[in-house]
């Protein structure tokens, strides 16, 4: 897959992503994945889920031919999806698609609706952004695996259709997780920008007003003069 007429855009954005999850793959893969993915994959909940796990699953690299399409999804619409949102609400939204795919999978595997199951990769990132970039560029062209041609919006619904599938085939909770992001992603994009700014402002307005209440003013203060001490007051 690859937006038509962006080319490749190897900005210093992409370049540094990139070169900083490859390096930490480069790393797993010499300590050795079986090693790895015990201690910083995320395991399922009541089996050896760690609580450091849900901050470096996305660090955890699998197989190479599909950590190859996850680097290549990065190169083509990181850049895009940050030149239509902005850097900073591209990163807000990504920790709301984090935090959102995170609290499904976790609740799935509480209440046993699926089987639970490890999730390792940025999988989830990558179908965010192509869920982002899709709807950010409606009408743009997309060639599907480089070949069949595309309209942006049409592979974000793909994208969504096909970890759906994956849900039905699977029917373990790491695909959820993938739907997952694709669904909370979608969230976070209908979500107004600067949303997130004032939310911020009303919890510091709040902070500020839980602060104030805890001094006590006295009625009739202010504006009194101090009373001059008389002189007979004074003791020599």
């Amino acid at each position: 897959m690859m937006p038509s007429g962006f080319g490749a855009q190897w900005t210093p954005l992409v370049r540094n992503v990139i070169l900083t999850l490859f390096a930490i793959y480069v790393v797993e893969l010499i300590a050795g994945v079986q090693r790895v993915m015990p201690l910083f994959g995320l395991m399922p909940v009541g089996a050896g889920l760690l609580p450091w796990q849900p901050l470096t699953f996305s660090f955890v690299g699998g197989d190479p031919r599909s950590m190859l399409w996850q680097f290549v999804g990065v190169f083509f619409f990181l850049q895009p999806v940050v030149d239509a949102m902005g850097q900073r609400r591209m990163w807000l939204c990504t920790l709301f698609t984090w935090g959102f795919a995170l609290v499904v999978k976790i609740v799935a595997e509480l209440t046993g609706f699926l089987a639970p199951a490890l999730a390792i990769d940025f999988g989830w990132w990558v179908t965010a952004l192509v869920t982002w970039f899709g709807f950010t560029h409606r009408g743009a062209e997309v060639r599907l695996m480089f070949v069949l041609p595309v309209k942006a919006e049409m592979l974000a619904w793909l994208g969504g259709l096909l970890a759906l599938l994956y849900v039905l085939f699977s029917r373990d909770t790491a695909s959820l997780h993938m739907l997952a992001a694709f669904v909370g992603a979608w969230i976070a994009l209908q979500i107004e920008p600067g949303t997130w700014r004032r939310l911020k402002l009303r919890w510091k307005k709040k902070k500020i007003e839980r602060e104030l209440g805890k001094f006590e003013v006295i009625e009739g203060g202010r504006g009194e003069r101090p009373r001059r001490s008389d002189p007979k007051d004074w003791v020599n």
